[in-house]
């Protein structure tokens, strides 16, 4: 089951970019869970994380061997899921899916 919330007057800053599912529904809508390249992750300049039931844009601003931190981009349903702007880090084997790849000053990916 997935629940895509719409911006209303309960959730008047809802984001429709954040997915809430339940913990069997994960691992089908995000199979590569975990299994990135590590080239695939240099061109990234976000990630998605589950945090609890809900599942987040992170934007990379700092890259380790074994994780990654970034900027929260989603506005959070839930009061225990991070917020707006707030740093966290991420395990390799955290993350779900993986934005855009970065341009390069040619115009190329």
């Amino acid at each position: 089951m997935v629940k895509r919330f719409k911006e209303s007057k309960y959730f008047p800053e809802a984001d429709t970019n954040v997915r809430i599912t339940c913990k069997d529904c994960s691992t089908k809508m995000y199979p590569r869970k975990g299994k990135f390249t590590a080239e695939e992750l240099l061109e990234a300049t976000h990630v998605k994380k589950a945090f609890g039931r809900e599942h987040m844009w992170v934007k990379i601003t700092h890259r380790d061997e074994d994780h990654l931190e970034g900027k929260v981009e989603n506005f959070p349903i839930f009061d225990a899921s991070p917020r707006f702007g707030e740093t966290v880090k991420i395990q390799l084997d955290e993350i779900e899916d993986i934005g855009p790849k970065r341009k390069m000053k040619n115009g190329n990916t």
